[in-house]
């Protein structure tokens, strides 16, 4: 039987562009290709078990889980699956979940992109503290690749992964200069990109300071306070389309 395509918000569709490590920093990112992820098995599941195939869902958990996440752990048919919303996750939910379709395929649903390296230093940590120490470790040494990649591809000034923070409630949008770039982004729109922010760049001495989201980007005068321009994510040009890559 054909896979089923789901469908999803079309900005933050768009704004995902190529996703790679530098989205995956950050939890609410992990959290959404997650949930991307779980639509497909749910919608796929539910079609094997209305043509009359026997499809499951097996739903696993993480060591030293919630005790929420583990009472959804077992195996169901799809219909249970539904009925008892094992699809659900809270945020930073690392658990898997197994789609198998009637031939016996497995679809899953992986917790974090881990290499095999990894898994096999994590595994070899005698502790948890160990386990947790060089995990931070490791996404740390990531984090860094990832800087200077995107050192490499013509960004200027400071990257900052997580992005500086700020105060959103005291900023205010230059709507003038948007209006002229054509851009039409509401204030609404300008201060959520700040927000969603997986990276930003301080330039100009740190006066300035160019936040990059998945679904757009806004750029503030940070001694103004003042959001002087914003725009979406299919406005990127090639090298801010890059940044996703990494």
């Amino acid at each position: 039987m054909k896979a089923v395509k789901t469908r999803y918000s079309e900005n933050r569709l768009k704004g995902l562009l190529a996703v790679g490590s530098l989205a995956l920093l950050s939890t609410g990112s992990k959290n959404f290709l997650q949930s991307v992820n779980t639509d497909i098995i749910q919608v796929n599941a539910e079609k094997q078990a209305k043509a009359g195939f026997n499809a499951k869902v097996v739903r696993r958990t993480e060591p030293n889980c919630c005790s929420w996440c583990a009472s959804l752990a077992g195996t169901y048919t799809p219909e249970e699956a539904k009925a008892k919303g094992i699809y659900a996750r809270h945020e930073g939910c690392v658990c898997t979940i197994d789609f198998y379709p009637s031939k016996g395929k497995r679809q899953r649903i992986s917790n974090y992109m881990k290499d095999a390296k990894t898994q096999e230093k994590l595994a070899a940590a005698s502790g948890r503290e160990e386990r947790i120490a060089l995990a931070k470790n490791l996404e740390e040494k990531r984090k860094n690749d990832i800087i200077e990649k995107i050192k490499n591809i013509g960004f200027n000034g400071t990257v900052n992964i997580p992005p500086k923070k700020i105060d959103t409630s005291i900023l205010v949008i230059d709507e003038k200069h948007v209006s002229k770039r054509n851009h039409k982004v509401t204030k609404e729109e300008a201060i959520n990109f700040i927000k969603e922010a997986k990276i930003s760049f301080s330039v100009w001495n740190e006066t300035y300071e160019k936040f990059f989201s998945i679904y757009g980007a806004a750029y503030v005068d940070m001694g103004q306070k003042l959001v002087k321009t914003a725009f979406r994510a299919n406005e990127y040009d090639k090298k801010q389309k890059n940044l996703w890559r990494y």
